[in-house]
Order: C-alpha cells, then structure tokens, then sequence
C-alpha cells in the first residue's frame, strides 16, 4: 500500500531531518520513528524504513525514494514551512556539534570547580553543584528587574508602539539574562563539566541567550523608530533593526550545525551589537542636530550610559583584577561589573527615557499644539 501524499510528507522531513542532522544519532532516529507511528499511523512502516535505511546508506541526493517523496512534497507548497522547521531543527539538535567543543584552555571539571566558588546543594530530589553563588544572585536579580521593567512597559504602553516594543525587549533580554545566568554561573559545571573529562565550551542554554538577546536588541531599535522617526526613515529603521538580527540567527545557527567557536562565542554577538548600538546612536545624533527632539537626546544619553557599562565590562575584565581578588577569597567578576551596571542602565530607561517614549506622531502633535 502505498503512503497517503500528507504521510509522504511526513516521512520526507524525517528524512531531511535525519540527513542534515547527520543521521547517525540513533536517539534521533529513534524519535523520528516515533513520532512518525503516531503522526501517521496508516503509512507503510515497512516503506517508511526502507527510506530511513536507504538514505543513511546512500545519502539523500542519490536516493530514488526520496527523490519521488521529493517531487510529490512540491505540489503542495503549504507544507513547506513544516519541512524548513524539521530542517532547523535537524540541523541544530541532530549531532549535538556544540558537545564537541571544548573549552580553551582545556580544563577539567575538577579545575574549572577550582578556579571560582561552589558548594553543593542537596535538596530533596536535588542534588547539584551550585557555581558562582553571589554572581547567581547578581544575575538572577538583573533578569527579574529586566522582565519587571518590560512588564511595565507593556503595562503602561496605552496604544504607544514605542513603549510597547521597548517592553518586550526587556522582556527578551530579561530572559536572555536568566539564560546566561544558568550557564555561565549557577549551573556552570553542571551544564558544561559534569561527566566529561574537559568542560565544553558553551551549551544550548548560551546559544539560546545569544539568540534572545540579538532579538531584544532588534526590538529596542524598532521602538527607538516609533519614536523617533516616521514614513521612509521608519520603515529604513525597520530594516536596519531585523535584518542584522536575522543575519546573525543565520550566523548563529551555521555556528551550532558546523561547531564554529568564534560564530557561538559571546565576543562574535558583543561586536554585532556594538555596531548596532553605534550606529543608533550615530543615527540619534543627527536626528537631534537636525530637529532638536529631546526623545532623540533621550536616546543618546541611555545608550552612552549601556556603553559605558560594557566599556566598564570590558576594563575590569582586561585589568586581571578578578583574579587577584580571588588570590585573596574575593569573589568579583567582570560579570558582576556588567550586571550591576545593566540594573542601573535599566533604571535609567524606566526612569527617564520611559516617560517620553511615546510615538513620533504624538510627540510632534504636542510640539505643535505647544506652539499654538
């Protein structure tokens, strides 16, 4: 009996799933067949492994059978979407690359325990290794203030699509903090150093901060638009907010498929959004030159203060005084440096720049009626 044109569908984005995701994790074969019983119970499962086993020996491009699922998946162009996510997916979650990358130096689980505070904690059914505890705590009280102030935002957003998007980018980068948080400090070891003779370099939880976090940029320039530009200059900032974003999923996700440090590190993202947040603020330099608007010095003075917060960041790091300080039992980081600065950076935003973020339209609707 041949498979149902939908139950084709299906197996033929197992199958792309399986070949770009390098086909031979057998976990993932294991769930692709699954998941193909329930999803499509009436398929041939004898026709469906013969695929499966076909295109594992002789590769997708060289086998007839997919070829045919191929010719058959393009007359029904609305399932495409379906097959991209099957790849995406594929491509980053089949051979896990990441675990493959090891941290440099090398260093084992029992001196990266070594080289920064723990203690173990033992809870009931937990039983983990806890890194880093007042840096924890740092960072935890930076993504709960950052997704407060968001809440906020939204809250207080009455119909300003300003105010709205500069939200949801708190809400994005507070996430993107709790994230960071797990993997670059309270669940260090247990992420990236438990049962492994070397620590792995990152892990899912930092690829999922990097995406977030360039996410949440791109939402903080397209409020800055709202606010401070209209027609044609809007829509160019549109552009200039989520194209950069996009190209660096892409990046991002070529990274994770291909285990490429550099393109998976957190210094590849800082340089993209320093080249975002520079041109922003070129941009609301000119924009004030030229109309004098106090949104735009607003603007320019919120993101002098985030630069020179990461400017901080980047000084206590290259100082060594993180490492002399923990000579002498002092645990403080470059990290704690940029946390306390973002909890200032967000207050400031709240503060200050929240109470006149509404959209351009309206701020120049009250220009004039104030000139009447």
């Amino acid at each position: 009996m041949e498979p149902k044109t939908s139950e084709w569908h299906l197996s033929l984005a197992l199958i792309v799933l399986l070949e770009l995701s390098c086909a031979g994790s057998i976990g993932l074969q294991a769930i692709a067949f699954r998941a193909t019983i329930i999803l499509a119970p009436d398929c041939a499962i004898s026709d469906l492994c013969g695929m499966l086993d076909s295109s594992q020996q002789s590769g997708f491009r060289s086998d007839p059978l997919a070829k045919q699922a191929l010719q058959r998946l393009g007359k029904s162009a609305r399932l495409w979407p379906w097959l991209g996510f099957c790849a995406l997916v594929g491509t980053l979650t089949g051979c896990d690359q990441l675990a493959t990358i090891e941290s440099i130096p090398k260093i084992s689980p029992e001196a990266f325990l070594q080289q920064q505070p723990s203690m173990h904690v033992a809870l009931g059914p937990l039983d983990f290794i806890l890194c880093q505890p007042s840096s924890s705590i740092f960072v935890l009280f930076v993504a709960l203030w950052t997704m407060y102030a968001g809440y906020k935002f939204v809250m207080q957003a009455q119909g300003q699509r300003a105010r709205l998007w500069w939200g949801i980018g708190f809400w994005l980068t507070g996430f993107a903090a709790f994230l960071a948080g797990m993997s670059y400090q309270a669940g260090g070891y247990e992420i990236k150093c438990a049962g492994r003779e070397i620590c792995t370099f990152t892990s899912w939880w930092e690829i999922a901060y990097l995406f977030f976090s360039s996410i949440g940029l791109a939402a903080f320039v397209t409020g800055a638009a709202f606010s401070s530009a209209i027609s044609r200059t809007r829509k160019g900032m549109f552009a200039f907010a989520w194209l950069p974003a996009l190209a660096y999923v892409g990046f991002l996700t070529y990274g994770v498929s291909t285990a490429d440090r550099w393109l998976v590190s957190f210094d590849f993202m800082s340089g993209i959004s320093s080249a975002l947040i520079l041109s922003l603020l070129g941009y609301h330099a000119i924009a004030y030159l030229r109309h004098h608007a106090r949104i735009d010095l607003l603007h320019i003075r919120g993101w002098l203060i985030f630069i020179a917060v990461f400017v901080a960041y980047l000084g206590y790091l290259f100082s060594g005084m993180s490492q002399a300080l923990w000579t002498q039992g002092i645990w403080f980081t470059e990290n704690d440096v940029l946390h306390i600065g973002m909890v200032f950076w967000v207050y400031w935003v709240v503060r200050y720049l929240g109470k006149g973020l509404d959209d351009r339209e309206v701020i120049d609707a009250a220009a004039n009626s104030a000139r009447d």
